[in-house]
């Protein structure tokens, strides 16, 4: 969710990124900002998901495909 920091985040922004779903200027800088939330959000409303702002379980189950 917005605010986190790290690999895992960076990790998101690429599979994000992968699917066509920008994390703004700054790209993979492993910060979960306002573009990458928006991000998230985006993709969990093309996908059908629970639009929740957050990459749980669901999203990221979407993103890795299983």
């Amino acid at each position: 969710k917005q605010g986190i920091k790290g690999e895992d985040v960076k990790a998101l922004q690429i599979l994000l990124i992968g699917r066509g779903f920008s994390c703004g200027s700054s790209g993979v800088d492993g910060s979960f900002g306002p573009a990458t939330d928006k991000a998230v959000r985006n993709y969990q409303k093309a996908k059908g998901l629970t639009v929740d702002r957050k990459a749980g379980p669901a999203t990221m189950g979407s993103l890795l495909g299983t």
